[in-house]
């Protein structure tokens, strides 16, 4: 597998033997990122935290309602800032690499302080 952003020279040969100019493709990132980790989250906490993919942007939401989002760090730790959230409150964490590529989501329950 070749590594998005690649650029590959490709030719065509055929029966006889001969060779087509060269045409340049690059390689294109369509592999999501990991589904993120995500630190317990307790009913007074303000904040998300956990790993994702370096760089990417980490959303945070409870059902279709984004709490809040925020940029992974290059080592993949992020903090997401949300409003303190009631205990049994399932949030779902989910990360957005460079290309658009969306992870699978991580789910979190909120419980007592």
């Amino acid at each position: 597998m070749q590594k998005a952003g690649t650029k590959l020279a490709v030719t065509a040969k055929d029966s006889s033997g001969n060779v087509s100019s060269s045409a340049s493709v690059t390689v294109l990132d369509v592999v999501p990122p990991s589904k993120p980790t995500v630190s317990k989250v307790d009913d007074n906490d303000k904040v998300v935290k956990g790993k994702a993919e370096a760089s990417s942007t980490v959303t945070v939401k409870v059902g279709s309602k984004s709490l809040g989002s925020a940029k992974a760090a290059s080592n993949g730790s992020y903090s997401v800032k949300i409003k303190a959230q009631k205990k049994g409150t399932t949030l779902s964490i989910t990360a957005k690499d460079k290309a658009g590529n969306v992870s699978s989501k991580a789910t979190t329950k909120v419980v007592k302080h």
